[in-house]
């Protein structure tokens, strides 16, 4: 079925191929729970929970709730996980490629938990594993997406290693996406002097400021950083992180590898690729007024 574009003084219809297809087009009832309504509905919620967090922080003279680096951290880790939500726009239109629904939500559950929940609501201080379960998760959607991508690329090329070669790929991905946190973070509390790397201790915390002296006595510096989980307490907390980042990638590679061998269509649409999602829509304004959308598509 093709749709014709006549001039302005025209009208736009479209041929019908048969009576029968009429009645059925007539009969079907369009799904409320579309695609990219429950996109939108989804980034709205956690935009305006990443929103609120932010205003938190810009406002905490007038409540106080967090130490100044504190604050600083909590503008900056929500500013920079909401940009997350704008990532499927962008591929469905530069790029044509959507990402599945459901993890796309999960992705942005975890952003928000580590966001909001971790640094709005201070719960990586108060939960000893928080930091190191969120790494953990951070190893599995790393290497879900790097997998996507890869697989949308090797699955239509010869070859009877695809899955393989993508999982390794995302694996890859995975390690690769840890260590650029890391260095993220390092940058962060480099340039703003906040806590991300997790490098002040518990013990002497300070308020989360790595621009200033640590909390305690002179005594009780000297006796934390004399041990060996003392003066190796910042580098190891970072490479633990990309550790469990790193185990938890290999575990979930495995995982998949197990579920793809007793179905072989798992994992098949991760990520797909539609030109016409990147289509624009031709607005035409007939004599009323009126604005029609016509989407163009590939013939």
């Amino acid at each position: 079925m093709e749709n014709l574009l006549k001039d302005n003084n025209e009208e736009i219809f479209e041929e019908p191929e048969n009576a029968e297809n009429t009645a059925a087009s007539k009969q079907k009832k369009p799904k409320f729970f579309t695609y990219e309504r429950a996109l939108f509905l989804t980034t709205l919620f956690f935009g305006l929970w990443f929103l609120a967090s932010v205003i938190a922080g810009a406002t905490n003279k007038y409540h106080n709730y967090y130490d100044e680096a504190q604050a600083r951290l909590v503008i900056i880790q929500n500013l920079r996980l909401s940009l997350i939500l704008f990532i499927p726009y962008v591929l469905e239109k530069f790029f044509g490629l959507r990402v599945e629904l459901k993890i796309l939500i999960f992705f942005y559950l975890f952003a928000f938990v580590a966001a909001v929940i971790g640094e709005t609501f201070k719960v990586y201080y108060r939960a000893e594993y928080f930091d190191k379960t969120l790494h953990a998760i951070s190893g599995f959607i790393a290497l879900y997406f790097g997998y996507g991508f890869a697989y949308l690329i090797l699955k239509n090329g010869t070859g009877n290693h695809k899955f393989l070669a993508a999982l390794t790929l995302g694996f890859l991905a995975a390690a690769g996406v840890a260590a650029i946190w890391e260095l993220l973070e390092f940058t962060t509390d480099l340039i703003f002097g906040t806590n991300m790397q997790k490098i002040i201790p518990p013990e002497l915390f300070n308020g989360g400021n790595s621009y200033a002296e640590l909390s305690g006595t002179d005594q009780q510096i000297a006796e934390f950083f004399r041990r060996p989980e003392g003066y190796k307490y910042a580098l190891m907390d970072s490479m633990w992180d990309m550790l469990v980042a790193f185990i938890a990638s290999v575990f979930f590679a495995i995982v998949m590898a197990v579920v793809k061998k007793f179905n072989k269509n798992a994992f098949e649409n991760c990520v797909i690729y539609d030109p016409d999602l990147r289509m624009a829509k031709l607005r035409n304004k007939n004599k009323s007024g009126k604005t029609m959308e016509i989407t163009i598509k590939n013939q």
